[in-house]
């Protein structure tokens, strides 16, 4: 036996490397992959239910232990392999529960005491503990408990075997929960612990796997039975042995891909490379290195983590500046907003849906809203100023970062650059002398002008109160707030006094609830001159008339109840007060150089740029792709109303949900449909006509996922079932599925769910649904049935109604979108419940179909348009791999949508040649490199089959890859990216309907599917701006970001 010592050194790095290789191998689902891996020989396809069953805690009975034995190894019974089928199939089988039974069954005759010792041995070679010894003696053989054969067997098992140092590696062992991280690498370890040692690991490879020589398939051997020997004494040697010539340069690189596929992690990239070449971190290398790695690394999002990682010691001035421009590419021409969007605290509250074991958030009551009011109106006051601030940056092309709620302690503080920033200028070494403005606060606004230096600010969203206590808590506010400003002034000069000494900075207040003649009556007042006073000060102002005009009141900004409409008016007010405040004087001192390096200083990456989420954790939000994948996360969370909550307290049999698109109705039939499965019944999804297909599927994929993924109920759950049906064409549908639902009854019980249900009566749907419902009721004594549709017309009576009014789902950008149109159709209208969205969301890009390049009718046409958008696509980071990234977007979070019925991707025949090209629009975003995958009419109306697997592939987002999509097919489900293109449909024309009944359509039908980030493809344009990779035209309600990146 090795030393101590060395035992824990081996133990320390298999721990390292199963970590690495397998993060969250170590649960029960996943357990299989890694038996599969370590014995590859072991599992076929047949048997690998057994072996799940047997991973359960309830099947380590006796004849289940055996016929799985029987079933991977029928010679496997004899005593000699006994021991090694029991601790490949279940490691935790040697608990003191099972061990008996297993005994037992494998070996009838091994209770003899001679033969004890041995299958002991065998079993837990480490075993040789007294407190465990005598428990396992006990269960093996029930009548050797009297001392003196107790004490006969601990000396034949192991006379020296009394000690200490083994009793925590054998309770770990033995215990039922020996399986997790901590303690899964000792079983491993004890099970085979000749196996990990350098000299014999190629015999060992040989004789498990003789036909598995290839280089491909050692490198996978050669992880899993040597997870240790990947240090940097052993690697070269293993690599020699498996491949000689691997040495070079060329080959080096595959070594690495076929060793550590996912190697390009933050994490391990450094270890990785330092291992394979330790000279290879030399500056001229760096980079051939980094291609080869990795071609596509060097993208703006990969290279800030790489470069880290690769060359601490190339992390010079000029080289985070380089890094700044990959993350925002157009800093020197376009306004930045740090981060792009304004997450806000929302008061969430936990509870449980009753019989379901699921976790939601629930919104908070009108009471605890009214204890909110504090937090609920700071979010408001800095959403709206952000958004005002970004209009004035757009409309007046302004070179400048707006960066908000930067605290003191985020500046400078990654730990990775300690070691380049820790005699730079930052708030915990602040000078004595300016030590008594504190060392803690946070910039409300931190403004980087290009020409004008700093501009910092401070939000208050007092003013709001009645008129008779309003001007006395302004008066309090201000007070602090100028208190507050100087802080900031101190700060954000000594931050950047190494590079900028005597850098502008300007000071400034937003009171978006306080007018101009308010804050001149408070200031003006005699009792209140140490005020007027300070305010004067703070902001450099000779008088009160001119500190006034300095400060950013609600005279300057759009009105509070509408920020988003930044009016030419409000544009004109704001941009004087810009005037007054900013462009009065031009800091000369400030390059282009310079600028960059102090937005380094405050955005780059050695600067914490976070933003709040409801349970207190700070996630790092610095681009428009992170802050598009953040908020489309959060609007994504299980949120219910009280209403919600409420309904699934009262369990009605009978419900008809209808509300606007993303007020929860699909969330509700769901969890709705859980609690029948945990309750014992079988689930019945009903899919009644094609455009219902795609949701539908979504429904039964996520019951079907909670079945395994929620604890273990009491009860045994039910099953789900999938009917497919086409009541919009076929009337006989009707009676066939009465006839299937009513075969389906149990015991007088039958439990259905219906998406996207129609009932309007001048539809031939309609009708036929309702008399689906109608006959469901009257033929089964106990039907429970819950539907959910867009519309409110003709529910059949027997459905008790609910409306859900609420928007939960998609963010006000866009659903400002949406509720213009609402009213033209049997929809009810959004409600306000006082509870701020999680956040606004980016403004809407609208692309123009309109120039040379765009030379068909309809953007679904039109080449120029899918290249559009896969520049917008690009610089949201879609399908970028970034490492160390709180969340990013992949192709399958983005739709493209049309009415179009002439949409298709390539046709080809039987030689593979196409006979009929792809639209134009599916041909621009492959030519620009975008996975794409087509469901239109085209494929629905010549091969149902290829259609059918479409939807299903769609409903679960099971392929990475942009669908591209007319929009009825894709009705009920979302995604945070949707691209929207005009177009027209074949039997628009004959309906006579005009362009805009069609953009009604559009709106409420394709818009309505996202929930983040909106992209308006549209002709003819309104007005146009022309920005880099883009072209965009602004509206009365939305307008234009430039700061895509």
């Amino acid at each position: 036996m090795a030393s101590s010592t060395s035992g824990e050194d081996t133990r320390d790095k298999l721990v390292d490397i199963v970590k690495l290789l397998y993060p969250d191998a170590l649960t029960r689902d996943n357990f299989v992959d890694i038996v599969k891996q370590l014995s590859p020989d072991v599992l076929t396809r047949d048997n690998l239910v057994d072996i799940v069953k047997q991973l359960s805690p309830d099947v380590l009975t006796r004849d289940k232990l055996v016929d799985i034995v029987k079933q991977l190894s029928p010679d496997a019974l004899t005593r000699d392999k006994m021991v090694d089928i029991v601790k490949q199939l279940s490691p935790d089988a040697l608990t003191r529960d099972n061990l008996v039974n297993i005994v037992k069954q494998l070996s009838p005759d091994a209770l003899t005491r001679d033969k004890l010792v041995d299958i002991v041995k065998q079993l837990s070679p480490n075993a040789r503990t007294r407190d465990n010894l005598v428990d396992i003696v006990k269960q093996l053989s029930p009548d050797a408990r009297t001392r003196k054969k107790l004490m006969y067997i601990v000396k034949q098992l192991s006379p020296d075997a009394l000690t200490r140092d083994n009793l925590v590696d054998i309770v770990k062992q033995l215990s039922p929960d020996a399986l997790t991280r901590d303690n899964f690498v000792k079983i491993v370890k004890q099970l085979s612990p000749d196996a990990i040692t350098r000299d014999n690991l190629l015999d060992i490879v040989k004789e498990l796997y003789p036909d598995a020589l290839t280089r491909d398939k050692l490198m996978d051997i050669v992880k899993q039975l040597s997870p240790d020997a990947l240090t940097r004494d052993k690697l070269m040697d293993i690599v020699k042995q498996l491949s000689p010539d691997a040495l070079t340069r060329d080959k080096l690189v595959d070594i690495v891909k076929q060793l550590y596929p996912d190697a390009l992690t933050r994490e391990k990239l450094v270890d990785i490379v330092k291992l394979l070449s330790p000279d290879a971190l030399t500056r001229d290398k760096l980079v051939n290195i980094v291609k080869q790695l990795s071609p596509d690394s060097l993208t703006r999002d990969k290279l800030v983590n790489i470069v880290k990682q690769l060359s601490p010691d190339a992390l010079t001035r000029d080289n985070l500046v380089d890094i700044v421009k990959q993350l925002y590419p157009d800093a020197l021409t376009h306004t930045y907003v740090v981060p792009p969007v304004h997450l806000a605290r929302v008061p969430y509250n936990k509870d449980t849906v009753p019989g379901t074991d699921q976790d939601v958030l629930v919104l908070p009551s009108s009471e605890q809203l009214q204890q909110q009011q504090g937090n609920i109106q700071a979010d408001l006051a800095q959403q709206h100023v952000l958004h005002n601030l970004q209009q004035l940056g757009d409309s007046g092309k302004e070179v400048m970062f707006v960066v908000s709620e930067l605290n003191f302690k985020d500046y400078l503080n990654e730990p990775f650059y300690a070691k380049h920033t820790g005699k730079l200028p930052k708030p915990a070494n602040l000078p004595k002398e300016l030590r008594h403005h504190g060392k803690q606060g946070d910039f409300d606004i931190l403004v980087i002008h290009r020409q004008y230096g700093i501009l910092v600010g401070e939000i208050k969203s007092v003013g709001k109160a009645e008129a008779s206590r309003a001007d006395t808590e302004v008066f309090k506010v201000i007070d602090k707030a100028v208190k507050q400003l100087d802080k900031c002034e101190v700060h954000a000069r000594y931050m950047v006094s190494d590079i900028a000494p005597g850098l502008t900075v300007r000071k400034t207040l937003f009171l978006p609830f306080v007018s101009h003649t308010q804050l001149r009556r408070i200031l003006d007042d005699g009792n209140n001159s140490k005020l007027q006073q300070a305010v004067c000060q703070s902001l450099g102002a000779a008088n009160t008339a001119e500190a006034i005009q300095l400060c950013c009141c609600s005279d300057q900004l759009s009105q509070p109840a509408s920020y988003w409409h930044v009016t030419p008016a409000v544009l004109s007010q704001l941009s004087t007060w810009w005037q007054h405040r900013m462009a009065c004087t031009v800091d000369t001192r400030l390059t282009d150089q310079l600028y960059l390096d102090i937005v380094a200083r405050f955005v780059g990456p050695a600067t914490t740029v976070s933003v709040p989420c409801y349970n207190g954790v700070r996630v790092e939000v610095r681009t428009a792709g992170q802050a598009v994948a953040e908020l489309g996360r959060r609007l994504a969370l299980l949120v219910l109303t009280l209403q919600q909550l409420g309904l699934m307290n009262r369990d009605p049999p009978l419900v008809c949900i209808t509300g606007a698109p993303g007020t929860g109705k699909t969330v509700v039939l769901v969890l709705q449909g859980v609690r029948w499965l945990r309750q014992g019944h079988d689930v019945h999804v009903l899919s009644t006509w094609d455009a219902t297909r795609a949701v539908s599927t979504s429904i039964k994929q996520q019951l079907e996922m909670s079945l395994s993924a929620g604890p273990t109920p009491s009860l045994t759950p039910g099953s789900v079932s999938f009917h497919r049906h086409n009541f919009w064409n076929r009337e006989a549908d009707v009676e066939q599925a009465v006839n299937d639902l009513l075969a389906c009854v149990k015991n007088g019980h039958l439990h259905v769910l219906l998406d996207e249900a129609f009932f309007d009566s001048s539809q031939k749907h309609g009708p036929r649904l309702t008399r689906l419902v109608t006959r469901l009721a009257q033929q089964v004594p106990h039907l429970y049935l819950w539907c959910a549709g867009v519309l409110n017309r003709d529910i059949p009576p027997a459905l008790q109604t609910q409306v859900f009014t609420v928007p939960l789902r998609s963010a006000p950008a866009v659903l400002r979108e949406i509720q213009p149109v609402i009213h033209r159709f049997a929809v009810h209208a959004y409600s306000d419940s006082g509870v701020p969205a999680p956040g606004d969301g980016l403004s809407v890009i609208r692309l123009s179909h309109h120039g040379n390049a765009h030379t068909s009718r309809w953007p679904v046409d039109c080449a120029q348009c899918g290249q559009d958008i896969a520049a917008v696509l690009r610089r949201l980071g879609v399908g970028r791999n970034v490492a160390n990234s709180p969340s990013r977007l992949s192709y399958r979070d983005v739709f493209v949508l049309t009415r179009s019925a002439d949409l298709q991707d390539d046709v080809t025949d039987g030689a593979g040649r196409v006979t009929s090209p792809a639209s134009g629009v599916v041909q621009g975003l492959k030519d620009a490199g975008v996975p794409v995958s087509v469901l239109g009419d085209q494929v629905f109306l010549h091969n149902r089959a290829r259609w059918e697997g479409a939807v299903q592939d769609v409903a679960v987002a099971a392929t990475d890859t942009v669908t591209v999509a007319e929009y009825d097919w894709v009705t009920g489900l979302e995604r945070r990216v949707v691209a929207v293109l005009q177009g027209r449909h074949q039997f628009d024309d004959d309906d006579g309907r005009t362009d805009e009944e069609i953009d009604l359509r559009d709106r409420l039908s394709a818009v309505s599917r996202c929930t983040t980030q909106l992209i308006m493809v549209r002709t003819p344009p309104v007005t146009t701006t022309t920005t880099p990779s883009l072209t965009t035209t602004t509206t009365p309600t939305t307008t234009t970001t430039h700061t895509t990146t």
